[in-house]
């Protein structure tokens, strides 16, 4: 080993390599966690180069890294880790002067650190480094990556397990692309980081695919991650010495390559510098600086320092849109096993073992299921479900008529968060098994992979829901077969419109003048009810027949012949609206459903042309997605 590398491992803190207050390193756990549990930027205080006792040293039996050939620059896998040893190397000119040989401080990287804020944080530090330009007054910039979704293998379903792996080498086809090396390689990149063909064994299990098998796509947009200030590091105490704050440019660096892209044009992000980020009312949009551009959404954030006065430095969070964390979940549904006249039940388990919650309530005739995020992404759903069980349970000590008439109308059926495994990894759109649940709802053609197309017999179809790819789903269909509906809610986030809408079940068999009486009707009555739901935009409607089946409120339109749509919420301010669109108004929104569904009750199963009776400002509007 020439000492070009061994420099290199020393930097890196790689086992094997001992040297100044490195002790050999931190080992790692099985799936790649740093066993002395530090945050994706190298902190001053660590066991790495600088201060500060080292830490303890992890021994794993099946993963021993050992020194790579001296020309290897070493990085690891899987893609939770891979930002993790990336960010302790000093980028490639980053030191004063673009000098390699510069003091490891000079890059910036130990001054600040990203790591996931808790369950659902998604963000993986990429680099960092001094921005010295005249006409630039930031002083750092950072660069972090959107985890794509899924990220993790399930639990006892598909692990790594390379017994045979000695040493691991980034190749850098493109800014994510890796392949493991042992003996020989054992798999290969498709180019964006994700393994495709195992070229030899050596593993005895594979690796789980991070595409939806139906859809044969990989998403990601929503970001969670934590920002902070590391007081002890050489940067912040000698460079930025004496400043009172800390100027950083943010770039998440493949915002370019998102599901959903273009929506990051007119997008602000949220931030909190709270101490409790769990309070959703301490989150507010970022205030300056926000730019797509190039395939990267850029802010900027300062971030107090003290300099010797007041608190110490500040961190932040950053999220797509402020999270709902499953302990508030949880919070939630002991809240209303305790409401009186609400059962909170499970109907069912996800892949990763955990309830898929129910609250029952009410003594009406008509059943009533709405459902919440589907797709884990959407926080906002969370918010909306708050809202709702509030105002119809009694659950901020409120007496309310319409939630008692409510409750006498109906029965109702709601689940909260549909994809508890989802939301609780930081994904988009799919479970724990990269299922899209709101395309599981009955059987389709198979994927093009398999040999299936939209003329595809029926031998050769896509099987949904089962309990091996979409459980959530199943065990809410069968619950629903049994309970009958009458009216149905699929409650979501978008991306792109900037605008509160219903999005109706046009292209099913059942749509006619009823079920278009009833969604205008509905919607009418929802916009009364609460100023931030309008008619005009929405999705463009199918045309007749056209609608998929498998979609989850064309399903259960279908199925029951009832008013059923998919109320979509935005990430972005509602455009044209008061500004301040977040947690706080999702939650009225969700308590205004309520007005709605009273309003509509006597017509659900309505005989006759009943339309014909109903005022004019109740008339169904074909809505556009042009605004």
């Amino acid at each position: 080993m020439n000492a070009k590398a061994a420099a290199s491992l020393l930097l890196l803190g790689l086992p094997g390599v001992r040297g100044r207050g490195t002790r050999g390193g931190p080992s790692f756990r099985e799936g790649g966690r740093f066993a002395s549990g530090r945050p994706h930027g190298v902190g001053g205080g660590g066991g790495g180069v600088g201060r500060g006792p080292p830490p303890a040293r992890a021994r794993s039996p099946r993963r021993r890294l050992l020194a790579p050939p001296p020309s290897t620059v070493a990085s690891f896998v899987p893609a939770t880790a891979a930002g993790r040893i990336r960010s302790t190397s000093v980028p490639r000119g980053g030191g004063a002067g673009g000098s390699e040989s510069a003091p490891r401080f000079a890059a910036g990287v130990d001054a600040i650190s990203i790591s996931d804020a808790y369950d659902g944080g998604n963000g993986e530090f990429v680099s960092a480094r001094i921005i010295d330009e005249v006409d630039d007054d930031c002083d750092l910039r950072v660069d972090v990556r959107i985890r794509p979704d899924p990220d993790e293998p399930l639990p006892n379903r598909h692990p790594i397990f390379v017994p045979s792996l000695r040493w691991v080498e980034l190749k850098s086809k493109s800014p994510y692309s890796w392949s493991l090396m042992g003996n020989h390689y054992l798999f290969q990149s498709d180019g964006r980081g994700h393994p495709l063909e195992i070229l030899s064994d050596g593993m005895n299990r594979l690796f789980q695919s991070r595409y939806t098998h139906l859809e044969q796509k990989q998403h990601f947009q929503y970001f969670s991650f934590r920002s902070t200030i590391n007081p002890t590091s050489p940067a912040v105490r000698g460079i930025f010495h004496g400043k009172k704050s800390l100027k950083v440019r943010y770039i998440l660096v493949n915002a370019g390559e998102a599901s959903y892209s273009d929506a990051f044009h007119s997008y602000v992000p949220f931030t909190t510098a709270s101490s409790t980020p769990f309070d959703p009312d301490e989150w507010s949009r970022v205030e300056s600086d926000v730019e797509y551009a190039n395939g990267c959404l850029t802010w900027t954030h300062v971030h107090p320092l003290g300099g010797g006065e007041g608190p110490g430095p500040e961190g932040a969070y950053f999220a797509y849109f402020p999270p709902y964390s499953y302990e508030r979940h949880l919070g939630l549904i002991a809240r209303c096993a305790d409401a009186e006249g609400a059962r909170a039940t499970s109907i069912g388990q996800t892949l990763s073992w955990r309830e898929i919650d129910c609250v029952t309530v009410g003594t009406g005739s008509r059943t009533c299921w709405i459902i919440h995020r589907q797709h884990p992404g959407e926080s906002m759903a969370s918010f909306y479900a708050e809202g709702l069980l509030n105002r119809l349970l009694g659950l901020d000590d409120k007496w309310d008529k319409v939630a008692e008439k409510a409750r006498e109308m109906f029965t109702f059926h709601i689940v909260p968060n549909v994809n508890p495994d989802g939301s609780t990894g930081g994904y988009l759109r799919t479970n724990a098994a990269g299922s899209n649940l709101n395309r599981e709802w009955c059987p389709s053609p198979a994927p093009a992979e398999e040999g299936g197309d939209a003329s595809a017999p029926e031998s050769e179809t896509y099987e949904a829901p089962t309990l091996d790819k979409s459980p959530e789903v199943y065990n809410i269909l069968r619950r629903m077969d049994e309970t009958g509906c009458d009216a149905f809610l699929d409650v979501h986030g978008d991306e792109a419109l900037p605008f509160n809408f219903l999005a109706g079940s046009q292209g099913m068999k059942v749509w006619g003048k009823r079920l278009e009486a009833l969604h205008g009707a509905f919607l009418a009555s929802y916009c009364r009810a609460n100023l931030d739901m309008q008619s005009e935009v929405s999705y463009e409607p199918d045309e007749p027949l056209q609608g998929m089946s498998n979609i989850c409120s064309n399903q259960i339109a279908e199925r029951f012949d009832c008013l059923a749509a998919t109320l979509e919420m935005p990430f972005k301010e509602i455009d044209g609206g008061e500004e301040g669109w977040g947690p706080e108004r999702a939650r009225r929104l969700g308590a205004s459903a309520l007005d709605a569904l009273c309003y509509v009750r006597p017509y659900l199963r309505e005989g006759g042309d009943f339309w014909q009776d109903l005022p004019e400002e109740d008339a169904y509007v074909c809505p556009s997605n042009e605004y």
